[in-house]
């Protein structure tokens, strides 16, 4: 999960990096009014964040199904994985605020908002800071819990759902 966090901070920074030099870009070539206008810049620009993204995403994702299937009984594997998805719904709904917040205010007193419509009038990439201080913030918590993070397997190696070196035993319902 820590190298996720790690590679999504990365690839925020390099979002805000990229869209800081199209942006100057888009603006000496004289597209500050047009938000329509070719900036004459690669698609390739955005390959490295993108590539570090789908880097995150496996990692931390993966990590943490890994980690919830780890730490309930395997009689709650579908609660683990509730559990991500529940977690996946709440950061979009965050995600969502956090726009609308940033939006209204970096607005206030008249001023071009971060998110304008205009892309080459906002700033997008104090966006995308903002986002990876988010990131680097986040990942300074999951340290803390790591490191006061106790596994409790009373000595045992074996999960939680394993005793005696048998699995336990479920017993179907009757068919109706």
């Amino acid at each position: 999960m820590g190298i996720g966090l790690i590679a999504s901070c990365m690839s925020i920074a390099l979002s805000a990096i990229t869209e800081s030099i199209r942006r100057q870009r888009a603006i000496e070539e004289g597209h500050a009014d047009d938000p329509n206008a070719l900036v004459k810049m690669s698609a390739m620009w955005f390959v490295p964040q993108y590539t570090l993204l789908g880097v995150a995403e496996a990692a931390h994702g993966v990590g943490q199904i890994e980690f919830l299937y780890a730490l309930l009984p395997k009689s709650m594997s579908s609660i683990a994985s509730a559990m991500y998805t529940v977690g996946t719904a709440v950061s979009s709904l965050i995600g969502s605020i956090l726009v609308s917040g940033v939006d209204w205010l970096s607005s206030t007193g008249d001023k071009t908002s971060w998110l304008s419509s205009n892309i080459n009038r906002g700033h997008l990439d104090y966006y995308f800071w903002l986002l990876t201080l988010l990131n680097l913030l986040n990942l300074l918590y999951f340290l803390v819990i790591c490191w006061l993070y106790e596994p409790s397997n009373n000595g045992s190696s074996r999960s939680p759902h394993v005793t005696e070196d048998k699995e336990c035993d479920y017993r179907l319902l009757p068919e109706s």
